[in-house]
């Protein structure tokens, strides 16, 4: 994907008091340590900042507990690692970490095809990013898709889970959707609009405001996630406005800040979808279990 680097891109800087114009946003911004803010007050006067100032973008969000980095082969840190699950996590050497793609879009593959026998909507066995999307949200297996939401409260809801005293908030910049899937040729990024396009009896989807984002064009052989592996256009962080630090949540749910309960976030037991997904993934963990014994042994603890 297209790193941001217009003229006219406001950023928080990490070292900076007020927002910023930048020539280059997405990597630099994600190379060094967040914009702190201590109140949910705060925050909201910054992402407003940040909202008018880049008008033609639209903001998404992501909440996380930790800032997790990649890292250079000598240890040092880079930058953080807001790749798609199915490129996170890759072993440092070129032979293994080809093993563990192949794996990896194998297992997804066969996850896509059990799917596709248990929902047959007309739409989505169409469209095999509406799949991988949702195979993502309900994490099922990794994808070449990252989750994000246009819902401030949720993302700072999952940064503020198990009431830790920090967190991390993503906020990025993508062009404006023209439909439930968006490309973005300018950007080479594409966007599902969960919500859109699942019933409304699949809560999780609606309850979260999810969309999944892509490169383009999307990765759907080995050899396409490969070269994309140790490469920085495949981390969203070249579409990074800001990196906010949160310092102090646990106070801001006393003061200000109600965050979105579990049962909201995750509403499992009125969610449709959740138990199918749920036996997609058993089904493709079994299926893996008995190609491979050494994989059955670990599952049952050998």
């Amino acid at each position: 994907m297209e790193t941001l680097k217009a003229n006219q891109i406001y950023s928080f800087l990490h070292d900076s008091k007020d927002v910023t114009c930048v020539k280059l946003a997405g990597l630099s911004v994600s190379s060094k340590p967040g914009h702190e803010v201590t109140s949910y007050e705060e925050l909201l006067e910054k992402v407003a900042s940040l909202n008018y100032y880049n008008p033609s973008l639209k903001l998404f969000f992501r909440g996380q507990r930790k800032d997790y980095f990649n890292y250079t082969s000598d240890g040092r840190p880079v930058r953080s690692n807001l790749y798609p699950s199915i490129l996170r996590r890759l072993p440092s050497n070129k032979n293994e970490r080809s093993k563990v793609i192949r794996e990896r879009l194998s297992l997804l593959r066969q996850a896509d095809y059990v799917f596709q026998e248990e929902i047959r909507i007309g739409y989505i066995h169409r469209h095999m990013l509406v799949r991988w999307a949702i195979l993502q949200h309900y994490e099922v297996c990794p994808t070449p898709l990252l989750d994000l939401t246009d819902s401030l409260q949720v993302a700072l809801s999952f940064a503020a889970a198990a009431e830790s005293q920090n967190g991390y908030l993503y906020v990025f910049g993508l062009p404006y959707q023209t439909g439930p899937i968006s490309v973005s040729v300018e950007s080479m990024t594409q966007v599902v609009d969960l919500s859109k396009l699942c019933p409304p009896e699949v809560s999780r989807p609606h309850f979260q405001s999810a969309y999944l984002a892509a490169d383009y064009p999307t990765a759907v052989y080995p050899e396409d996630l490969i070269q994309r592996a140790p490469r920085v256009e495949a981390n969203f962080a070249c579409r990074l406005l800001t990196k906010f630090q949160l310092n102090g949540l646990e106070s801001w749910s006393k003061t200000q800040f109600n965050p979105v309960s579990q049962d909201i976030l995750f509403p499992n037991q009125r969610d449709q979808w959740y138990t199918i997904l749920a036996d997609v993934k058993t089904k493709i963990t079994q299926q893996t279990n008995s190609a491979d014994p050494k994989n059955a042994a670990r599952s049952s603890g050998g």
